[in-house]
């Protein structure tokens, strides 16, 4: 709305007295009877604020551990009475070897109760996201204008900063090796009585320490052999655990104020008297008319 400071000077009764007129915002100049000269002093309007920068990328998730190998099979052994010594003749077979992460178990040297299995290494870590773009600068201000004349519109405000990006996940972790075998063993006390045979299975291996969903273990070697009877068969390594998510990348910088718009003045500028004439003030922009006695 325009603001209006009167300026009356004692100058006789034919003069038209001088006066000033301040628009903040767009509106409308009545010029006085009489009045054929005025000053225009305008600031054009401020440009607009920066966009802020866009939000960096998620880090990408890490790898799964390895698994577990599967546990050694266990040896098997057979002891047979003897008439003449009272006593056992012993008959020992080879057991598995634990099998390497990931892979069963293979055939290995003689032995009692199987090793266990070898334990899983934790996966890598996911790589950092990329980081956000940057924001685009503001757009400039309204030109304001009066009587003909343009006052030049402030710049916009610069662009705001990229994000960076998230942190990559941590990897998951590895998991235990299965438990080796148990060994198998038949006893023949003397001719004619059953034999007693009692293989036991190894114990499966742990789980890695994520959140689950990696390779699967190694299974377990095979016992060995003696009359047909076998030693336990290792335990399967465990499940690995998958690898942990990335971090959400960070937000973007905040844009930059906008510049305010340029000052200028003219003076003796030529006006109708009694005429209205539209005025044009851009947002943070102005216009001042003022004209002296005439």
């Amino acid at each position: 709305m325009a603001i209006g400071t009167s300026k009356i000077g004692v100058m006789g009764g034919s003069l038209t007295p001088g006066g000033c007129q301040t628009f903040n915002s767009s509106g409308t100049f009545n010029n006085p009877t009489g009045v054929t000269k005025v000053t225009i002093i305008g600031r054009g309007g401020t440009g607009n604020s920066g966009n802020p920068g866009n939000a960096g990328g998620t880090g990408s998730p890490g790898s799964a551990g390895t698994s577990g190998g599967g546990g050694g099979g266990a040896s098997a052994r057979e002891l047979v009475w003897c008439n003449s010594s009272q006593d056992f003749n012993v008959y020992t077979s080879a057991g598995g070897n634990p099998g390497s992460p990931g892979t069963g178990g293979t055939g290995g040297a003689t032995g009692t109760n199987g090793s266990p299995g070898n334990a899983g290494g934790p996966g890598g870590a996911g790589s950092a996201g990329n980081p956000g773009s940057a924001g685009s600068s503001g757009n400039s201000g309204t030109a304001s204008s009066a009587i003909g004349r343009t006052f030049t519109a402030g710049n916009g405000g610069s662009a705001g900063n990229p994000g960076n990006g998230g942190a990559g996940g941590n990897g998951g972790g590895g998991s235990n090796g299965g438990a080796g075998g148990n060994l198998g063993q038949r006893i023949q006390p003397y001719p004619g009585t059953p034999a007693q045979y009692n293989p036991t299975p190894g114990g499966p291996g742990a789980s890695g320490n994520g959140p689950g969903g990696g390779s699967a273990g190694g299974a377990g070697g095979n016992g060995g052999n003696v009359s047909g009877y076998t030693g336990g068969t290792g335990g399967t390594g465990g499940t690995s655990g998958a690898g942990n998510s990335g971090s959400p990348g960070g937000g973007g910088g905040s844009g930059g104020a906008g510049n305010p718009g340029s000052t200028a003045t003219y003076s003796c500028e030529p006006v109708t008297s009694g005429s209205s004439y539209p005025i044009v003030v851009g947002s943070g922009g102005q216009v001042n008319i003022s004209w002296n006695p005439q």
